[in-house]
């Protein structure tokens, strides 16, 4: 998620700059990351020049992704708490 958040950026930078060609650079890039079909709605999305809700799926696709990633983090500490909880 690390490189597609970047490449997010490279993206969000050239919508401001109206810099078309390194959009399209990066939706060819896009999807040799991941095959995450959120991840090909935006680069349609983004083919289709609806810049405006592409940015908006893709903070959404952010979040939604760092949400998990602290459950995730959360639950394995919890689970390692209580066994270390139970040892001692």
């Amino acid at each position: 998620m690390n490189e597609i958040t970047k490449r997010f950026e490279i993206i969000r930078l050239a919508i401001q700059l109206g810099d078309f060609e390194t959009i399209l650079v990066q939706c060819e890039k896009l999807p040799e990351i991941s095959a995450d079909e959120h991840l090909n709605d935006i680069i349609e999305l983004l083919k289709s020049r609806s810049y405006r809700q592409a940015l908006y799926e893709m903070r959404y696709m952010h979040r939604v992704y760092w949400r998990r990633v602290v459950v995730i983090v959360h639950t394995e500490t919890r689970y390692f708490s209580s066994k270390v909880g139970k040892v001692t």
